[in-house]
């Protein structure tokens, strides 16, 4: 082949194996001939073994509620113990059919990417599919995958039930179960209590 007017050349690959050699020789137009130029071949993606790359629960309780669907959400995740020939290290997710881009903390070991809590909402099984691309100086890559998912729960719960009220015992009631309750009592303070798996919540009587 002959180099072009800024010195590249390009010939076809055979199908060279992984630690096959290759030598090049140069011979310039007054018949001069350079020595030889070899290079390893490399065929193989970096190894992943040992990689720990994982997506975080998508909020706190793995659970998109109204606000979160109609902001964005921050999916997080770990990517511990890079290959040492990756030269090239991209994270990816796909949600609803879209795919996002990471930014990658290497120090850290973590990633992060923002998407829209109305593509999680969109997401038909519920679920985000992530995946680690390494790719090594001569463009070998190997990749990683992992999958999060998480429910959806944009409706409000109904108003909460209180019981009759006395002067004296703790006051009661009913909500969905899970929920948060507060209670405000007539000088404005406040009783914050969860309903239990039943429903039921007691604050104390002031």
């Amino acid at each position: 082949v002959v180099a072009g007017p800024d010195g590249t050349w390009t010939v076809p690959n055979p199908g060279l194996n992984d630690g096959d050699e290759v030598t090049a020789v140069a011979t310039d137009p007054a018949g001069n001939t350079s020595g030889p130029e070899t290079a390893i071949v490399d065929a193989v993606g970096p190894n992943t073994d040992g990689v720990n790359f994982a997506v975080d629960s998508v909020t706190a309780d793995n659970v998109i509620n109204a606000s979160e669907a109609a902001g964005n959400v921050t999916i997080t995740g770990v990517l511990k113990n890079v290959p040492s020939d990756a030269a090239a290290t991209a994270v990816t997710i796909v949600i609803n059919g879209v795919t996002y881009t990471a930014t990658v903390d290497s120090a850290a070991g973590t990633w992060t990417v923002s998407v829209p809590g109305s593509g999680l909402v969109a997401d038909t099984d519920k679920t985000i599919d992530a995946k680690v691309t390494f790719t090594d100086a001569a463009g070998n890559s190997s990749t990683v995958n992992d999958t999060q998912t998480y429910t959806l729960d944009t409706t409000a719960p109904n108003a909460p039930v209180i019981d009759p009220v006395n002067g004296t015992d703790p006051i009661t009631g009913t909500a969905e179960p899970g929920s948060t309750v507060t209670v405000t009592y007539p000088d404005g303070s406040t009783k914050t209590v969860v309903a239990g798996p039943d429903g039921t919540w007691t604050v104390p009587n002031p």
